[in-house]
Order: C-alpha cells, then sequence, then structure tokens
C-alpha cells in the first residue's frame, strides 16, 4: 500500500467518522429537544392538576358555607364547576396533542387519573 492510498483510507475514515459524529449530535439534539418539550407539557398538566384542586376545596367550601347559611347549596359552585371542566380539557389537550381527536372515552379516562392524582395528593397532604 502507498502513501496515497493510505492517505485516501484515513480520509474517507475520517469524513465517515465526522458525519457519525454530526449524525449523533443531530439525533442526541432532536432527544433533548423532545424530552424538554416532554416536561414542559408535564409541569403544565401538574399545574392544571393543581388548580383543579384548588377549585375542588373552594367548592367544598361553598357548599358548606352556603348550607350554614342558607340551608341549601343548590346552584352553588355552578361557575366553578364549569372552570374545572375546562381545566379538564387544557390538561386533555396537552396530554393527547392540541389536535388530538379524544373521545368521550378516552376524556373520562383522562379526568379519572387526574382525579386519582388529586386524590392521593389530598391524603398525602393530611
Amino acid at each position: 500500500m502507498n502513501k496515497d492510498d493510505l492517505l485516501n483510507k484515513a480520509s474517507e475514515f475520517l469524513g465517515e467518522a465526522t458525519e457519525k459524529a454530526r449524525q449523533f449530535s443531530s439525533e442526541a439534539l432532536e432527544a433533548s429537544k423532545s424530552f424538554a418539550e416532554s416536561a414542559k407539557k408535564t409541569i403544565q398538566a401538574e399545574k392544571l392538576d393543581y388548580e383543579i384542586s384548588r377549585k375542588y376545596r373552594e367548592i367544598g367550601k361553598l357548599v358548606y358555607s352556603a348550607y350554614e347559611e342558607e340551608g341549601s347549596y343548590e346552584h352553588v359552585a355552578d361557575e366553578l364547576c364549569e372552570e374545572i371542566n375546562a381545566l379538564f380539557d387544557q390538561i386533555i389537550a396537552i396530554k393527547l396533542g392540541e389536535d388530538a381527536d379524544v373521545s368521550d372515552e378516552e376524556k373520562e379516562g383522562i379526568i379519572e387519573e387526574v382525579n386519582d392524582i388529586i386524590e392521593e395528593d389530598n391524603e398525602d397532604e393530611e
């Protein structure tokens, strides 16, 4: 093997190594972007979970207060219930993507999952 062949082989090897390094770097960057986006969505959903939990407590306080003062609590918390439903819709959009076509059954599953998380958090606080 002469000197030119050796240089060509070395150059070829370095070119392939450089391309592999670029490809690896690109894949690592995409993976980190994907992870960051996933973490961001998780944080957004957790903030909404907390807001739902807070509204549940507000409903409880409103119902109790209305019962104590008026002896009835009918429709006292309707507005808060609507706000909670809107928060659930936001969580569903985050978890399944903005353009996801979600069946009522899938929505119920996600709502149950969020409620379970909220109940666990409330038990941990007690």
